[in-house]
């Protein structure tokens, strides 16, 4: 059967429930009994005073035992709520069944708790015969105390009288007998023993004991007999032939086949302790039983303890003898191999790929082995008693090696590794490392000692090494100091400054225009021509100077202990000078020049970082100046550096949260007096700055590449408002849309373009774009095949600041261009500055020739808008006509305008024009 459904499997699995649910139990089995002895009251016509004790006070004493004393609340719990149940009587009666189940309840928790204290916290009364005798003498004494506690109950509750010796004597047969006889049971179920097979007894014996207490049970009935006198021996050989549980079910079943005969014995017979001699002797022979199966529990208990040491002994000596066998065969092992060792040792050392030297303590070669003669470059001979430092070691080492050497033998050091070079008969210089180990035979007299050098060639592996040095300090392409030495040098020079107070500067330099150089001649002459700046810049600065080349065409300079700003000038002014020779490279000769920033510790900082940073603001500040030019770092960059960098994080959040606004301008036609187009311009509402223009954040998004995210704003929303004010005008209106140089050279431009063109289904003919001519200048070819792709699109396409890039006519011819814009710049000497008249009637009579209608900005005066008129620039913007208007004040206006509100305040030399 599965040990899950058996008594023991039962206890373990109500073991590991939770603790209400325990509790629930507990007071469910209490209602149990207390209803069965109600049960067994009635049916025996008993009074509630003479319940059966002997069930409830086994009943509660074996569950304390078997589940703990936390389980005496549930016990009383249930009885009471059995008492409840099942009470016909009057109220005393009651009282006095509580006052029963609280006794038996306290008298069952005392006697398990003055168990576990004899017991030395022991829990199962039935483990050892010692545990039981405790319990039985603890159980006398408690169920004593317990009896005169009822009974003193019973007479004032029930009786209302003395205390009857009569009725004591019966309450405690009663008491004790149900922890002698229905305790135990429950207790059987956390026995080790119980939690094993049955012993000896075979199914057999199992049936027969059955037949036999039907017998006996006949028997004693039928010759009206006493069955005690049957049940004895019945009871021996339960205890003897069965485990606990049986054996304490045995004695519960007798209690209960016993019951009706002392039952009617007590009836018939007279006060006194002699009629009572039944039950005396049943609590005897009960207890005799008990006794007898803890005492054959604890035989066979020693016993198996017995058998358990026997074995353990017997495994020790099986132990013990295949050691000595197994010491016999290490012994016979070790004879033979130290018969082989000799042979082995001598076949090792010769063959070993490594030199192996044997010196005295004068350093005389006593063995050596084949590896040593080949890496000596000598023959045997030629070694044998020589001294090995002088004839290898070179001079320089020798007295290094030397102490090595006598240190090894006179501290006692059993061990030590030491690298030196090694000169052969040849002459060839070998790197070895050396293994170093001092011998002393200590089991001969007169042992010598000796040093063991086991070496290896490591020659190639300082080679490689210093190689590897090289490639992580300098540079491979010049020669110069990469990022990492050179840091490490500005390190030690700072605090060699700080420490003797001198000065130190540190230059960032960099080629003007070095791309050129790779997309004209290629890579290859961009190195030869990297290689040919190193020279000369090594050529420029002094031996304790470090060049490092950081990157690129980016180079730095290190000038230790220089005479202040003058002395890092001159060498600046040298390097400069320098760098601006000629350069022939490929039959090629090319001038180039070079942008240098410099700052100087300790005045302007003593950490790398800030050092580094403030030369490359300085070198970008002389790059912004012209280039070919040398800037000292002054604070005012660092404070531009970090209003670029605020911006910069400015810029992204106004990305994220949508502070950009388009403001519109109208162009008019100055002909006709109609708005022929508006011009689309970029507003920041700063939250704490207001309406911000370009002029403040436009070049800083150039530098960090946010102007492409900006620029994808302003198409899709100029393209989303054009469609809107489509809807407010019977006319088309174009927008002209100004790109960066940075927006036009991106690569996928004309696909962003034409993209949200799509997606927006906006009419690209109502679509101008605005390219400044210093942006065509730059990269002139692949600027015509973007502008020509653009063209492809259906746009029109505007040149901006017409006359301030110095474009070539003929290239303008070209390309597709619809229009020219006139700067403001050249509009606002107008009529004042005679160069800015001379230079527009010729930008106009130019772009007349080239039949490109014209487009001028910064209309403001009716001076100017006559001089356009008469000089025939067909477009003008300006303030005189109209503000920047938002996209909802732009509706007003162009209402206005269609109602015949004139621009420039009424004084035009033409009409408005009419819907």
């Amino acid at each position: 059967m599965n040990s899950n459904f058996s008594a023991p499997g039962l206890y373990l699995r109500f073991s590991r429930l939770p603790s209400g649910v325990k509790l629930l139990l507990t007071a469910a089995i209490a209602l149990i009994v207390g209803l069965t002895q109600h049960a067994l009251a009635f049916n025996i016509e008993l009074t509630h005073s003479q319940l059966p004790l002997w069930l409830i006070s086994g009943m509660t004493c074996g569950l304390c035992f078997l589940l703990g004393r936390k389980s005496v609340s549930g016990i009383f719990l249930g009885f009471i709520l059995a008492a409840i149940v099942c009470q016909n009587q009057e109220f005393t009666e009651l009282a006095y069944e509580i006052f029963l189940y609280f006794c038996v309840v306290v008298q069952s928790l005392a006697l398990y708790l003055g168990f576990r204290q004899f017991s030395l916290n022991q829990i199962n009364p039935l483990h050892s015969s010692r545990n039981l005798l405790t319990f039985v003498g603890l159980g006398l004494v408690v169920s004593a105390l317990g009896a005169l506690i009822i009974s003193v109950g019973h007479s004032v509750l029930i009786r209302q009288s003395g205390l009857d010796s009569e009725v004591l004597f019966l309450t405690f047969l009663a008491n004790y007998s149900g922890l002698l006889t229905l305790a135990p049971v429950l207790m059987s179920l956390r026995s080790e023993d119980s939690r094993k097979t049955i012993g000896d007894a075979t199914p057999f014996e199992k049936v027969l004991l059955l037949l036999v207490f039907c017998l006996l049970l006949f028997m004693a009935y039928g010759l009206q007999l006493s069955i005690l006198l049957y049940l004895t021996p019945a009871l021996l050989w339960t205890a003897a032939r069965f485990h606990q549980t049986a054996c304490t079910i045995t004695i519960l079943v007798s209690n209960l086949l016993l019951l009706p005969e002392l039952n009617t014995t007590n009836i018939h017979t007279q006060q006194g302790l002699i009629p009572h001699f039944l039950e005396l002797s049943w609590l005897i022979i009960a207890t005799a039983t008990l006794y007898f199966c803890t005492l054959l529990n604890d035989q066979k208990r020693i016993e198996n303890q017995l058998e358990d040491l026997v074995l353990r002994r017997t495994l020790d000596l099986n132990l013990a003898n295949q050691e000595l066998r197994d010491e016999v065969f290490v012994r016979k092992q070790a004879e033979k191999s130290f018969r082989n060792s000799s042979r082995r040792y001598r076949m090792l050392f010769e063959t070993a790929a490594i030199p192996i030297i044997v010196l005295d303590t004068n350093f005389r070669i006593k063995q050596w082995n084949s590896a040593t003669e080949t890496l000596l470059g000598c023959r045997r001979e030629d070694l044998n008693n020589k001294n090995f430092v002088d004839l290898f070691i070179p001079r320089s080492n020798q007295d290094e090696v030397a102490w090595r050497f006598t240190r090894l033998m006179e501290t006692g050091i059993a061990k030590e590794s030491f690298e030196t070079e090694v000169v052969s008969f040849d002459g060839l210089h070998h790197t070895m490392l050396w293994n170093m180990n001092y011998l002393v035979d200590t089991d001969e007299e007169n042992a010598q000692a000796q040093l063991l050098l086991i070496g290896q060639n490591i020659s190639e592996i300082r080679k490689t090494q210093d190689q590897l040095h090289y490639l992580a300090h300098f540079d491979v392409l010049t020669g110069t100091a990469n990022r990492r030495l050179f840091e490490d040098r500005c390190r030690q020079a700072i605090l060699s400054a700080i420490r003797h107070r001198h000065q130190v500067a540190l230059l960032g330099l960099d080629i003007d225009h070095f791309k050129r150089i790779n997309d004209s001649l290629g890579h290859d002459a961009g190195d030869e021509f990297l290689i040919t700046l190193s020279n000369r810049l090594k050529g420029c600065v002094r031996s304790e100077d470090t060049i490092a080349r950081l990157g690129g065409d980016e180079f730095a300079v290190l000038l230790v202990n220089i005479n202040g700003q003058d002395g890092a000038e001159t060498a600046a002014r040298n390097i400069l000078d320098t760098i601006t020779r000629p350069i022939t490279i490929n039959g090629s000769e090319l001038i180039v020049t070079s942008s240098i920033g410099i700052t100087l510790c300790p005045n302007d900082g003593t950490d790398f970082t800030d050092l580094l940073k403030n030369a490359d603001m300085a070198m970008y500040r002389a790059k912004k100046a012209g280039r070919n030019n040398i800037q000292f770092y002054s604070p005012e960059m660092n404070d531009e550096m970090q209003r670029q960098l605020r911006i910069e994080q400015e810029l992204t959040i106004a990305l994220q949260k949508n502070q950009f606004k388009v403001y519109y301008q109208p162009i008019i036609d100055i002909d006709t007096g109609e708005v022929v187009a508006l011009e689309a311009l970029l507003r920041w509402m700063h939250p704490s700055k207001g309406l911000v223009l370009p002029d403040y954040f436009l070049s800083v998004a150039e530098q960090t590449g946010q102007v492409h995210d900006i620029g994808a704003w302003m198409l899709l929303n100029v393209c989303l408002h054009g469609r809107l004010i489509r809807e407010w005008t019977d006319t088309p209106l174009q927008i002209a849309l100004n790109l960066s140089t940075r927006q036009f050279n991106h690569p996928t431009l004309v696909q962003h373009i034409q993209q949200v063109l799509r997606e927006t289904h906006y009419n690209p003919h109502d679509l101008i774009l605005d390219i400044s001519e210093q942006t065509l200048n730059q990269n002139p070819d692949s600027g015509h095949d973007k502008l020509y792709d653009l063209k492809n699109l259906g746009v029109s396409l505007t040149i901006d600041g017409f006359g301030s890039g110095l474009s070539s006519l003929r290239q303008l011819r070209q390309l597709p261009i619809d229009m020219v814009k006139i700067d403001r710049t050249f509009v606002d000497g107008i009529p004042d500055d005679e160069n800015d008249i001379a230079i527009c009637e010729t930008l106009l009579a130019i772009a007349s020739q080239m039949d490109l209608r014209t487009f001028a900005t910064g209309v403001e005066t009716k001076e100017q808008e006559a001089f356009m008129k008469i000089n025939g620039c067909r477009y003008v913007q300006g303030y005189r006509y109209a503000e920047p208007l938002s996209v909802w004040a732009l509706q007003s206006f162009l209402k206005d305008v269609k109602e015949g509100v004139l621009l420039g305040g009424g004084d035009q030399i033409f009409l408005p024009f009419q819907a």
